[in-house]
């Protein structure tokens, strides 16, 4: 009798750890790729996952004779993916847990023309990518139409035209993916397209749009509290508003009428400057870089009012935030500045940036009186040639 009850034990002490076994492999969270791609066939394909630090590979497999390939794992969370290709092209994914994506092509993937279902977000990024990629082909031409006439005798007016539309380019693309972010609200596609790059440049800028930071930090601790792309992206604004917060103090000390910070710089020759030495002139601190189109231009605007005022008891303090001494001082001699022209070459890590509260856009003016007290500043030259202009009236 004994040996029948613990027979019967045993028996549903095994259904037991079947049914759990069963249970605990039906609760995995198995997210599947399956493709396509003609082009690829025979080729290895690579799938790696995007984590907050690094690129972690999670498999691969080669495309079978007519380019089918597939990918079974486990998504513990909504996150980005990338498919790599023998030919350099990748693909960029979102996936959820338990998605099941197909993805076909009979082109190559780096041509962007394929077919993908099975996840929303993934749709999102491909038609942001498509139209991203026809404004970086006509970056790129323009580009090269740039460098392509360097030794014409009209390159500076070739440039200020190709100037122009690369930067009208810049606009259209910041354009374009702001309304996309807001268009599409509660994409997990946002958390990628606030951090991409334009032309080798971040299309956002941290401060100055944190509005669009805070809107998908919002949006998305709602929807996906616990992810760690999404606590990852909370975190940063967190950081950017104890920023602001910061710079808000210091913007304050820098109101007109504040006396301006005093500084000492080196001019090309080694030769130091102190600001608070120039007291008694009107002094415009002018902050530039010599790889910018709008400083360039903004030089040859100065030397009008610099030659206006300069013998009225006008100066300019002209701080280069450049890295390269080289560039620097061509910039001086090719357009003729004369004013007091000094650098430290840390670029933005300058102490100056932080001092002045300097933005990331170049330039930037502070005006200032005799007294040495700040009279004006900002980044429109119209605003500071109209108060320069109102000063000298008097």
């Amino acid at each position: 009798m004994k040996k029948k009850i613990l027979a019967v034990c045993s028996l549903m002490l095994i259904i037991g750890f079947a049914l759990i076994s069963c249970t605990s492999n039906d609760d995995r969270r198995q997210s599947t790729i399956k493709g396509r791609f003609g082009a690829m066939a025979g080729q290895k394909i690579v799938l790696q996952q995007l984590t907050i630090n690094n690129m972690i590979k999670v498999d691969s497999v080669i495309a079978s004779t007519d380019g089918s390939f597939s990918f079974d794992f486990q998504a513990e969370e909504t996150g980005f993916y990338m498919l790599h290709f023998t030919d350099g092209s990748f693909i960029t994914l979102i996936i959820n847990p338990d998605d099941k994506l197909e993805i076909t092509s009979d082109a190559a993937p780096g041509s962007m023309q394929y077919q993908i279902s099975g996840n929303e977000d993934s749709q999102l990024l491909q038609n942001y990518f498509v139209k991203t990629a026809e404004r970086e082909t006509v970056f790129d031409s323009l580009r090269e139409v740039f460098f392509n006439s360097t030794h014409l005798e009209n390159f500076y007016a070739v440039k200020l035209n190709v100037d122009s539309v690369l930067r009208q380019l810049v606009e259209d693309q910041y354009s374009f993916t702001k309304n996309f972010i807001l268009n599409n609200s509660g994409s997990f596609a946002s958390l990628l397209l606030i951090n991409h790059r334009f032309a080798n440049q971040p299309i956002f800028d941290r401060e100055q749009d944190f509005d669009i930071y805070c809107f998908i930090d919002s949006v998305l601790m709602k929807k996906y509290p616990d992810n760690s792309h999404v606590l990852e992206h909370h975190n940063r604004v967190s950081e950017i508003k104890e920023r602001l917060t910061d710079q808000r103090v210091i913007e304050e000390s820098l109101s007109a009428g504040r006396p301006v910070p005093d500084i000492i710089l080196n001019d090309a020759d080694g030769v130091s400057f102190r600001l608070s030495d120039l007291k008694g002139r009107a002094v415009l601190v002018y902050f530039w870089v010599s790889w910018s189109p709008l400083c360039r231009a903004a030089n040859h605007q100065l030397k009008d009012i610099y030659n206006d005022y300069r013998d009225s008891g006008f100066e300019i303090y002209a701080v280069s935030l450049d890295h390269q001494a080289r560039y620097w001082k061509d910039a001086v001699r090719l357009d003729g500045l004369t004013w007091i022209n000094v650098s430290d070459l840390n670029g933005i890590s300058s102490p100056v940036v932080t001092l002045f509260n300097i933005p990331q856009d170049l330039p930037y003016y502070y005006f200032c009186n005799e007294e040495g007290a700040i009279v004006a500043k900002g980044k429109k030259f119209g605003e500071i040639k109209k108060a320069i202009a109102e000063y000298f009236k008097h």
